[in-house]
């Protein structure tokens, strides 16, 4: 698949919530759910007024048409805040593809563009993935390491997984 990838501006906000919908599991994900990921205190840490803050980074994938395909941004916590995984001088990093597009590569593209980004700013990133979930797999091969087992929001366990950049 043909994709351009450009850097996550403002403007790509509502695509990020959307985005945001499969990264935490939200059922099936999708523009239904944006509604409950934005009153979500944890999750609107990921999203909510993107690009204004220092440390904001991210990619995203465009197929031939402009359409977007997949997001990978990064964020840092604020003191206090609803971020959990690390300190807040390292980014925690959300990602997804939309299901159509999912198997193509997108997301390795989106990762190492996303790295390529972060490289400057960062000496590493942090993710957190529901025990089980099939993507532990896709970071695993990207280099993300577990670094600990944590409660999730929804009273799960999830893996935290770091990657020195």
């Amino acid at each position: 698949m043909q994709l351009t990838i450009d850097e996550a501006t403002n403007t790509d906000e509502e695509f990020l919530w959307l985005m945001l919908t499969y990264a935490a599991s939200m059922g099936a994900g999708g523009i239904e759910q944006v509604p409950l990921a934005k009153r979500d205190p944890y999750l609107r840490c990921y999203v909510a007024g993107w690009g204004t803050k220092a440390g904001d980074l991210g990619v995203v994938a465009r197929d031939r048409a402009g359409d977007a395909l997949g997001a990978a941004w990064l964020r840092l916590g604020e003191e206090g805040g609803a971020f959990k995984l690390s300190s807040n001088k390292v980014p925690e990093l959300a990602t997804a593809v939309v299901p159509h597009a999912r198997g193509g590569g997108v997301g390795t593209q989106l990762m190492t563009a996303l790295f390529d980004l972060a490289r400057p700013h960062y000496s590493h990133i942090v993710l957190s993935v529901r025990a089980g979930n099939p993507a532990t797999r896709f970071y695993e091969r990207l280099g993300f390491r577990e670094t600990k087992r944590i409660e999730n929001r929804v009273g799960g366990e999830s893996l935290v997984m770091s990657f020195d950049l």
